[in-house]
């Protein structure tokens, strides 16, 4: 989750030796990696994932998510590293520890190195309840020399306090949260978002329906949760997070964890459970396009 709110077919098969870690949309990784299928090929593959799940999950290791979207799976990032320490939140945020550092000679490190180099990675004592969290880099790609500017590196931060057995189902959530940036993915929130205007915004962009929110909130009213909550959780980046972060865990208690299943996105760290009819996106440039939403609203 944000860091502003902690909680514990084969011809689209990537190059030889680009394989990369998480639970990643196949199409926009391909993209990424400028083998890009077209549209036909594309469509191709979607047909033959659904037709037969098994046969390309074993082969491929793609698989449909409950949004429908194609994704492929090559198993967790965290290889037990111990994570750079840090005498607090500032320090991680205005280190010099890298996500590109620590990923060296990994899968994942070596595909994104560039976009990890923008990103710093440590651990520090967090405030009560928070156990981890990342905040995305701010910059923008100079349009004269096609090259990215960083203004702000980003930064993944672990809780210090937390249990030591923790660390990697945490990192592993965290992670997908990056991968979400990286490829375009739809991203996660925060219980401050889910709270405010951003709702109302996301109900004019067509990003959620009325009928849905209602949906929603009638969930949390049945299950005795907050209705920010339940928004957050039915957000597809946080479900998606979830989902890694729980099969990090079952491979790390000796499951056989198979291709993803529904139940993997569906549960929720507090408790109550949401439906995959209340699963919604976030673009990765809401948060621009509130910004401006916002200032035409009160401009009027």
């Amino acid at each position: 989750m944000l860091l502003t709110d902690y909680d514990p077919s084969k011809p689209a098969a990537p190059p030889e030796g680009e394989r990369v870690a998480g639970l990643l949309d196949l199409f926009k990784l391909l993209e990424l990696l400028g083998n890009a299928p077209t549209a036909k090929v594309a469509t191709d593959i979607k047909r033959g994932v659904k037709a037969a799940p098994e046969q390309f999950y074993r082969d491929e290791g793609l698989f449909l998510d409950p949004r429908g979207r194609v994704m492929k799976d090559t198993g967790p990032t965290y290889v037990g590293r111990e994570i750079p320490q840090a005498k607090s939140l500032r320090d991680v945020a205005e280190g010099g520890n890298t996500l590109a550092d620590y990923l060296s000679g990994t899968e994942a490190g070596d595909v994104f190195r560039e976009q990890l180099g923008r990103i710093n990675v440590g651990s520090a004592p967090l405030p009560s309840g928070f156990a981890a969290g990342y905040t995305a880099p701010q910059g923008f790609v100079v349009p004269a020399t096609g090259k990215y500017r960083t203004l702000q590196p980003g930064f993944l931060a672990i809780n210090s306090n937390i249990p030591k057995e923790d660390v990697g189902r945490l990192f592993e959530h965290e992670m997908q949260h990056v991968y979400q940036g990286l490829l375009d993915m739809p991203r996660g929130t925060n219980l401050d978002e889910m709270s405010g205007d951003m709702m109302q915004y996301l109900q004019e962009t067509g990003n959620i329906r009325p009928a849905q929110l209602a949906r929603i909130d009638a969930a949390a009213t049945a299950q005795g949760a907050s209705k920010p909550y339940m928004r957050y959780a039915s957000t597809t980046g946080e479900a998606e997070a979830r989902a890694a972060e729980a099969r990090y865990q079952g491979m790390q208690q000796g499951y056989d964890v198979g291709a993803p299943q529904l139940g993997e996105y569906l549960w929720t760290h507090e408790g109550p459970t949401i439906s995959k009819s209340m699963l919604f996106d976030i673009p990765q440039d809401a948060g621009e396009g509130f910004n401006a939403w916002w200032k035409q609203k009160w401009t009027k």
